[in-house]
């Protein structure tokens, strides 16, 4: 028995087979001579459809048979098309239990086979079942990545030797990090660079903790200034600036700050 799946091999073995598809929600009769399938009776299964000029056909639908059974090389050849019979889902619909196992206990030796590409002998390779633009192309892709390996790793003279380590003037280092916000037009995070650095030495003149919170530095700044909290929250913590010319402002209103803090506690 031979369980089909529709596919272009089944003509080899039954030639002028045509293959359709099964209908699911009618009952399927027997009416045919194949004594397992007129024992079982009617059954409801979905599946492929098989249709030939020669063979005995049961359970026919639109388009062709559930079953086919055809004499073949001295025995007998059953394409078992209605699938379902044999899903344990659907075992118990109908007469489908007592096909399946009238079927596979017609003999009295059952082997179950599964076909797999092992079985194929002189199997194609991967280069025989390539098209053939596969290995040019291959070897033109190869080559191209060589070329630009290449030509994006040459030198455009020797290695400039530099003593290290290299001191970098504070200046320049402020003004890199400047231009780099500049052109990406990130001015809040450049605010937070001023405002982080600008809590850090106010603490410090203040002889506060490294670890402070920044609500201790304002509480604190505006005791030694007189200046309110909210007016030196807002500019140390949440004012954002709507653009350069206030990020100016607010840059040098805490030059300012700094320097009242250091005025009030007398340090020049």
């Amino acid at each position: 028995m031979l369980v089909p799946q529709p596919s272009e091999v089944l003509p080899e073995l039954v030639p002028g087979l045509e293959q359709g598809t099964l209908g699911d929600d009618d009952e399927l009769t027997a009416a045919c001579s194949v004594p397992a399938a007129d024992r079982a009776g009617a059954i409801r299964s979905s599946g492929t459809a098989l249709a030939a000029d020669r063979g005995t056909a049961c359970y026919q639908g639109e388009d062709g048979a559930g079953l086919l059974r055809v004499d073949r090389d001295g025995g007998a050849l059953t394409l078992l098309g209605a699938t379902d019979v044999l899903r344990n889902d659907r075992v118990d619909e109908s007469g489908n239990a007592a096909l399946a196992l009238g079927l596979l206990g017609e003999q009295p030796r059952l082997v179950w086979y599964l076909p797999s590409v092992d079985d194929v002998e002189g199997a194609a390779t991967l280069g025989e079942l390539s098209p053939p633009w596969v290995v040019p192309f291959s070897l033109l892709a190869i080559g191209t990545g060589v070329a630009a390996a290449i030509w994006r790793g040459r030198r455009f003279g020797p290695l400039v030797v530099e003593p290290l380590p290299v001191t970098v003037r504070a200046g320049e280092t402020t003004e890199g990090r400047a231009r780099m916000y500049a052109r990406a037009d990130a001015r809040g995070h450049a605010l937070d660079q001023l405002r982080m650095g600008a809590l850090r030495r106010i603490a410090r003149v203040l002889g506060l903790d490294r670890a402070v919170g920044y609500e201790a530095v304002v509480d604190r700044a505006a005791q030694v200034t007189g200046r309110p909290v909210e007016e030196l929250r807002r500019l140390l913590v949440d004012e954002q600036p709507g653009g350069d010319a206030r990020l100016v402002e607010i840059a040098q209103a805490l030059q300012h700050l700094e320097r009242q803090v250091e005025q009030a506690l007398g340090r020049p």
